[in-house]
């Protein structure tokens, strides 16, 4: 099957620079695909980076869809190396929509997790994403002082009702002790009665910390997951054969081929939980997918990372696939 290939560059501004142990991010940037084979089936991908995860950059990712050129084959896609994981997953993707109908996913708002801004203004802003019907919410650690980060988790939590569920993201920012101090604190808080759930402590230390991760993950009851360690499959992998005990957090679009982790859930049942990276709606659909096809397989069924929408200045979070596409 002959496909033809284009891309397109974008670029869009948060409405609010998004504040985490990484950096500031004030621009998303990323690449739109276009595949279409001789029956003028029509596929789209988002090449969606994010160097500091592991994947590859925008440039290279560039650089290789030019490599390829306008004309190519379902073996070129298949065929694209490891180091570009987040090109892997884009054109897959677009080739799976040209050789499988599939219907566009929907969830519930109910099923997202929605990331709060840092600092005080998270105590109000969960309030009308509640009314919209979200119960879970992420905060982001490591961005102030631990006191008043802790202080502000216990008023959160105070506040939220107690259907809600909190997740604490450090984006392996915290030192040993102070991911011990959390999950003390996340101990003590989940023993109140009549209180949100904290679901987990994600990522507190760095990915090269795995024996001390193992070890917080077994020392409290606070679930621990891990996120920055498993950004490849390999990784994934490798903690499912080694049983870690807690969620994992999957990106798709910068993990590699979508099959490899078809295959990887079908082997090992973890608890996977599905974690965008900001992309637009053609790569959340593609997550989408995959994690409606997850939860049918099994029966873990927690909220989805997608809260980062709406949260840039354009409107292309209406927008179907063709209308981004034509708008760029």
């Amino acid at each position: 099957m002959i496909i033809h290939l284009v891309s397109q560059a974008y670029r869009r501004r948060w409405c609010q620079p998004l504040h985490t142990a990484h950096g500031v991010w004030r621009w998303r940037q990323g690449l739109l695909v276009r595949l279409e084979n001789d029956r003028g089936r029509v596929g789209y991908g988002e090449i969606a980076p994010l160097p500091w995860f592991g994947s590859e950059t925008l440039t290279m990712a560039q650089d290789f869809c030019t490599h390829l050129g306008s004309v190519l084959t379902v073996e070129e896609i298949e065929g694209i190396p490891d180091c570009l994981p987040a090109t892997q997953f884009a054109l897959a993707s677009a080739l799976e929509q040209i050789q499988t109908i599939t219907p566009v996913p929907r969830v519930s708002m109910a099923s997202h997790c929605h990331l709060l801004p840092s600092g005080e203004t998270a105590m109000e802003a969960w309030r009308p994403l509640w009314r919209k019907g979200i119960r879970t919410f992420k905060l982001k650690l490591g961005l102030d002082r631990l006191a008043i980060e802790m202080a502000l988790v216990q008023a959160l939590v105070a506040a939220l009702p107690a259907a809600g569920h909190l997740r604490l993201d450090a984006n392996g920012g915290l030192s040993l002790t102070a991911a011990r101090q959390w999950l003390t604190l996340c101990d003590r808080l989940q023993a109140i009665p009549d209180r949100c759930r904290i679901d987990y402590l994600e990522q507190p230390l760095p990915p090269t910390e795995a024996p001390r991760l193992w070890s917080l993950a077994q020392s409290f009851s606070t679930p621990v997951a891990l996120d920055e360690s498993v950004a490849t499959y390999q990784h994934l992998e490798e903690f499912c054969r080694l049983g870690w005990p807690g969620p994992l957090i999957v990106k798709p679009a910068i993990a590699g081929f979508p099959q490899r982790l078809r295959q990887i859930w079908t082997q090992y049942l973890p608890s996977l939980i599905f974690s965008s990276v900001f992309e637009t709606n053609i790569g959340r659909r593609a997550l989408l997918t995959l994690a409606t096809e997850y939860h049918h397989y099994s029966d873990q069924h927690q909220a989805l990372g997608l809260g980062g929408e709406h949260n840039f200045e354009d409107n292309w979070d209406s927008l179907t696939p063709d209308q981004l596409w034509a708008c760029l």
